[in-house]
């Protein structure tokens, strides 16, 4: 089985480099790092890529219980190389043979017929097929061995690789100096880096079949350093109840570490492990001492590897060893370090926690102090933190269907949807027909939207909505939120429609904040059934928001205000917009608000032309999504993917990604990211000349009911161009000037740079179909008019493209040709490889002309017109011949200038010195 390389990346392009050189040359690796980060996991991994080049893999991996027996890790790398006596020289067969113990040779052996002998055979090894020597855990490696390998490596000419582990920071660590190839450079060191949240979630999960919610893992994350081994230890022994405690393997290595501290360091240690913000002076105050003694006690832990002082600050060596001590203290000891602290901390979150912790019933006291906290850890953007000190308060007597709600708000903010689903679920088992429980059907609502289905999502808030009665904030919200999930199900009537009952209904509530969500939803709505921006109540919409509220970010009106300065093609204000937006969601923590801005964002980015930041963007959703896990949130990230992969031309993988999340869109009632994923599959088809895939990838937009007449704008309608060009292509004339005329008429009736250039390029492409040289490439002049307003790299060069094909049919040569650089340019710069190679293909055939010179007059007369767009029937009629001589004539043209196609003919009629 394959080694898992999650969040390795890096580590597995150093491997793949090692080989490559290795394959000519010797080349040398060592990988370090504390244990348990994963340096045998890439060992493995080089071992096996190696083997699967064809390499001759010799091991050995080195174990501390070995490291004082002579030869111990030489014997592991040989014993699979076969008859090692074979061509060596009889001092080194009798050293090596010694030293594996096949005979029982008399007295010492010789260092240097041993190292001789490694690198006899190692060079006989080369001499068959490259070599890759793995060496695990060099700390351990027995100095027998160590001399002898080091004599061999040094001498090496081969294609061999040396692939070398070792610890850092560990007292048994030593260095590996010793190991150098002839070319000192040869040898690179690699230090391996701890592993994000997200790559740690996707290690727990293949290694315990378990998903960690999101303030698990972070928790995980912190206490592990990042340490692969450490999180899947921390992740297998969590309790019943899920909280995390160490392991036994853990809790062994941390009593490694502890044994030998006095009781009062320890008990300085353990106040440092439960206190937020360790200072010598809080430490001194709750052992009620000297700051000299802590200081003498954190010297004494520092010299044992535990704790130092940063400043005046105690810090652990590593954060299991703070989780270690707190959990090997008694529950006393704990409780009454907690006591004195609780007295002794300002800060509201803080104070609670401890009082919690130091409190061994319920107290009414406690839970208000937590409440409090709770409140306080949200409004600094510490959902994690609340929902915490929320437990805290339920666990002390303050369980309450209120209480258990707001958890279950915090939760789904910080990306915690599964648990916030199965409180608000088991609570509604419980909860009669009422405002508070439409309040929770409500937040079950907004779970489901985002984490599982849009439909299912819609029931739930029109139930809300009935269950609201005299709570109309509450029906607001609901209709609010019903609207949104419409939206994302390309049901936009339906959604209008909720948003004008939320407007309405807002219009009674003296509430500012709720009016302006519902105003903006109003104007984004409106907008999407085709009715433009109406900036009036967009300006009231923004005037009436509080930027303090916890309003989520999709019925914001800033957020909408961003939006359609995008969906007009306003791109720069949109990302300003949008990165003022996702600071504020980072800095409250809400992981699905990121999601939403950070997929809008793309959206701008791709338009633009800015692929680093689209790929940055799609790096960061996808990361998030494979966190939280939510189905929701990885189809938008493939989404995302596969609008980058297209334009870029990585077509296999584009068309996956497409088909991947057209079925999962279905089963989730997401059609607007579904049409947004066809819209590039179809524009990345019409690249490579596929019309018919096109078509077929935006014909459930052109011809599935999804469309609003008057509602063309781009975020709508974004494969409509590409469907009209692919209808043009496949003789479809009258279909596709229905849709050119919308984008024409539309477009002129809301100034919309896009429509406009759009219509103009499908009806230049349309004039030039039906033989209209001159209207085409005036109509196509006019498409780049309208692209100075629109900043759309891509596409504009796309117009551009058609331009310099119009100037060639014209035989205007020298203007073609500038113009078709120029796209070529563009194309190249952005990383559009498909536009570029099809610009490359232009400008080769105004080259040189083809050879038409050899064509009769006959056969030349008819191609002329072929390639004029008449159909065999026009050009008999023209030329006075039947409809078979024509075919005939034809057949004799393709032949003879070696084209398939009337439009590969009317290119070649085309070229200078064509008839």
């Amino acid at each position: 089985m394959a080694t898992s390389m999650v969040g390795r990346a890096a580590e597995a392009r150093a491997v793949a480099t090692l080989l490559d050189t290795a394959m000519h040359t010797p080349a040398g690796l060592v990988l370090d790092g504390e244990p348990g980060i994963g340096k045998t996991t890439v060992w493995l991994h080089a071992r096996d890529a190696a083997a699967a080049r064809g390499f001759t893999v010799l091991t050995a991996r080195a174990s501390q219980a070995e490291s004082v027996f002579a030869y111990a890790s030489l014997c592991d790398l040989l014993i699979d190389v076969g008859d090692l006596g074979a061509d060596l020289p009889v001092p080194q067969r009798d050293a090596i043979a010694q030293v594996l113990a096949r005979t029982n040779g008399n007295g010492a052996t010789d260092l240097y017929a041993v190292g001789a002998a490694v690198l006899s055979i190692l060079n006989r090894c080369a001499r068959q097929a490259p070599v890759l020597l793995a060496l695990d855990d060099l700390q351990w490696m027995d100095s027998s061995s160590r001399t002898a390998i080091a004599f061999a490596v040094r001498r090496l000419r081969g294609p061999v690789a040396v692939l070398g582990t070792t610890r850092i920071r560990t007292p048994d660590s030593r260095s590996t100096a010793w190991l150098q190839l002839f070319d000192p450079t040869a040898l690179r060191r690699h230090t391996l880096a701890p592993l994000p949240a997200t790559d740690l979630q996707l290690v727990i999960s293949d290694e315990l079949g378990v998903r960690l919610s999101v303030p698990d893992v972070m928790r995980v994350h912190q206490i592990s350093g990042g340490n692969a081994f450490y999180a899947v230890e921390l992740a297998r022994a969590r309790g019943r109840r899920g909280e995390l405690v160490l392991s036994q393997s853990l809790t062994e290595l941390v009593r490694a570490h502890i044994d030998g501290i006095d009781h009062d360091a320890r008990r300085a240690l353990l106040i440092a492990a439960a206190a937020t913000t360790p200072t010598v002076e809080l430490v001194s105050a709750v052992l009620n001492t000297d700051p000299a003694r802590v200081v003498h006690f954190v010297n004494a832990a520092a010299s044992a590897g535990i704790a130092r002082l940063d400043g005046n600050v105690v810090v652990f060596a590593h954060p299991l060893l703070a989780m270690g001590v707190y959990e090997q203290a008694t529950d006393a000891e704990r409780r009454e370090v907690h006591r004195r602290l609780a007295t002794l901390v300002p800060e509201p979150e803080s104070h609670a926690r401890h009082l919690a912790l130091a409190a061994t019933v319920g107290d009414p006291a406690v839970v208000t102090a937590l409440e409090v906290a709770a409140m306080s850890a949200v409004r600094r953007g510490a959902p994690a933190a609340a929902s915490e000190l929320l437990e805290l308060a339920i666990q002390h007597g303050g369980d309450t269907p209120e209480r258990r709600i707001q958890l279950a708000s915090i939760r789904f903010a910080s990306g915690d949807a599964p648990r916030a689903r199965s409180l608000l679920e088991d609570l509604l088992a419980e909860l009669p027909p009422s405002p508070l429980r439409g309040h929770a059907v409500a937040l079950l609502g907004s779970v489901r939207m985002l984490d599982d289905n849009m439909i299912a999502a819609v029931a739930l808030f029109e139930e809300a909505y009935g269950l609201a009665r005299d709570d109309v904030a509450l029906g607001v919200s609901a209709s609010l939120s019903a609207a949104f999930a419409h939206y994302n199900a390309g049901d936009y009537a339906a959604g209008a429609g909720k948003v004008e009952r939320a407007a309405k209904d807002a219009d009674e509530l003296d509430d500012p904040g709720t009016l302006s969500g519902a105003l903006g939803m109003l104007v984004l709505m409106n907008f999407a059934m085709g009715r433009g921006v109406d900036e009036e109540v967009l300006r009231r919409s923004i005037d009436l928001q509080d930027r303090a509220a916890q309003t989520p970010i999709p019925l914001r009106a800033t957020m909408h205000r961003a939006q359609l300065a995008c969906w007009t093609g306003y791109f720069e204000e949109a990302l300003a917009e949008y990165d003022l937006i996702r600071l504020t969601c980072v800095d409250r923590g809400h992981e699905t608000d990121i999601q939403h801005v950070t997929l809008q964002m793309f959206m701008a980015q791709l338009w633009r032309g800015d692929y680093p930041a689209a790929q940055a963007s799609v790096d960061d959703m996808t990361a998030r999504a494979q966190l939280l896990d939510g189905e929701i949130a990885l189809i938008a990230a493939k989404a995302m993917r596969c609008g980058l992969e297209s334009v870029r031309g990585h077509v296999d993988e584009a068309r996956n990604l497409a088909k991947a999340v057209a079925a999962a869109a279905d089963r989730r009632g997401l059609q607007t990211v579904d049409d947004g994923t066809r819209a590039f599959i179809a524009a990345m088809e019409i690249s490579l000349g596929n019309h018919e895939l096109a078509l077929a990838a935006a014909a459930p937009s052109l011809f599935g009911g999804r469309m609003v007449p008057l509602g063309t704008e781009i975020v709508t309608s974004l494969c409509v161009p590409d469907g009209v060009e692919a209808l043009i292509h496949l003789d479809r004339q009258d279909e596709a000037v229905t849709f050119i005329r919308l984008l024409e008429t539309n477009g002129e009736r809301n100034d919309r740079p896009w429509m406009l250039a759009m219509g103009a390029r499908c009806r230049a492409m349309w004039h030039a179909k039906n033989g209209d040289l001159d209207s085409a490439l005036t109509t196509a002049e006019l498409a780049m008019k309208h692209h100075a307003r629109l900043p759309m790299p891509l596409e504009q060069a796309r117009t551009q493209l058609l331009v310099g094909q119009l100037l060639r049919r014209h035989r205007r040569r020298d203007a073609a040709e500038r113009t078709l650089r120029h796209a070529s340019t563009t194309f190249e710069q952005l990383g559009a490889p498909l536009w570029a190679n099809r610009t490359r293909i232009e400008l080769d055939r105004m080259a040189g002309p083809r050879d038409v010179s050899n064509l009769t007059r006959s056969e030349s007369r008819v191609a002329e017109l072929a390639a004029n767009g008449l159909s065999n029937k026009a050009i008999a009629a023209e030329l006075f011949i039947s409809h078979k001589t024509v075919d005939v004539h034809l057949g004799r043209v393709y032949r003879k200038l070696g084209v398939r196609s009337r439009s590969e003919l009317a290119r070649v009629m085309t070229e200078p010195g064509a008839p």
